[in-house]
């Protein structure tokens, strides 16, 4: 039996209404920023709410900041509140930070109201020691540093430095190698720098030598020995041999020179390097040679005869005929 067209109108009306009372009953979902809170000079933490997930599949939800950035949260979120911290790492961005949470589905895009926060100011309040070798490890401390050690960047002059611990107040850094003290600044500047914010320390940091070793190992007294390291330039030292102080040749930022001082005794010779106070002694030790006599001229003679000894080592040596020494 065929329906006649009005009962098929009739029929098409019924399916119309009742696909758009199911449309009616579908759920938009809904979204707030609730608060921003600065945690340091670079980072926020931001937290929303997610009132209504809605009826449709959710794409996406999170934290839309400065405009166009996006921090995803996944697409499986919950009714209730959230939290995110959100680090800048760009040294390009201004000292206020906006945000909204957002929600998207298969239908489009809800967002929460737009909040804006003013990241608070560095501070450097202590920088602690004051001098130290490069490798050692320095404290500096004052406020809104990141927490995370790859967001802080620390320079002594240009010299970049590896963060190895850091708080909101305090950085654990790493002296750097191959840096040297500047006259113009009476030492060398350490600069902080978190996000757009930087900041030099007030005080000066003054960097050590380092010692490594020296050369020749042996050797009489008037020897010229060389010391090799790092940072000798500018900075106060003294050489001591077997306690007496050596006299200095020549210094450079790697190397300095001295001489075996007169007067020495002893076969075997101790090397300290004393700067700042510390004293530091260098591996191994320097050997005083014993003088050889290969020939001598005349054979014989009477009293008062010149006599010629050859051989070698004899710098800094007294030379005895029998028990008197021979002028």
């Amino acid at each position: 039996m065929k329906l006649s067209k009005l009962a098929l109108g009739y029929i098409a009306f019924i399916i119309i209404v009742l696909g758009a009372c199911k449309e009616d009953e579908a759920i938009d979902p809904a979204v707030r920023t609730v608060e921003i809170t600065a945690t340091s000079a670079a980072s926020v933490m931001v937290r929303g709410s997610i009132d209504e997930v809605g009826t449709y599949n959710v794409l996406d939800y999170g934290v839309e900041y400065n405009s166009s950035q996006k921090k995803s949260l996944g697409n499986r979120p919950t009714k209730g509140s959230f939290e995110t911290e959100i680090t800048i790492s760009t040294e390009n961005y201004n000292s206020y930070f906006f945000a909204r949470a957002y929600l998207t589905n298969e239908k489009g895009t809800v967002y929460g109201e737009s909040i804006q926060v003013t990241f608070p100011q560095i501070k450097v309040t202590n920088t602690a020691p004051l001098t130290g070798k490069a490798g050692d490890r320095i404290t500096i401390t004052g406020s809104n540093f990141s927490s995370s050690p790859q967001d802080n960047k620390v320079l002594f002059n240009d010299t970049p430095a590896t963060v190895v611990e850091s708080t909101n107040s305090k950085l654990v850094v790493e002296v750097p190698q191959n840096i040297t003290n500047t006259y113009y600044y009476y030492g060398i500047r350490i600069t902080v720098r978190v996000g757009s914010q930087y900041i030099t320390a007030t005080e000066a940091f003054k960097v050590l030598p380092t010692v490594n070793d020296f050369s020749p190992k042996s050797g009489n007294v008037g020897t010229l020995v060389t010391l090799t390291g790092n940072n000798f330039s500018g900075s106060t030292f003294n050489i001591m041999i077997n306690g007496s102080s050596a006299s200095i040749n020549n210094t450079t930022n790697t190397s300095v020179s001295f001489y075996i001082p007169n007067g020495i005794k002893q076969e075997k010779l101790k090397i300290d390097f004393v700067s700042n106070g510390v004293t530091t002694t260098l591996p191994g030790e320097f050997t005083i040679l014993a003088p050889e006599i290969t020939s001598f001229t005349p054979k014989k003679g009477i009293g008062g005869s010149l006599v010629t000894i050859t051989g070698k080592n004899f710098m800094g040596t007294t030379q005895y005929y029998g028990n008197e020494a021979v002028k």
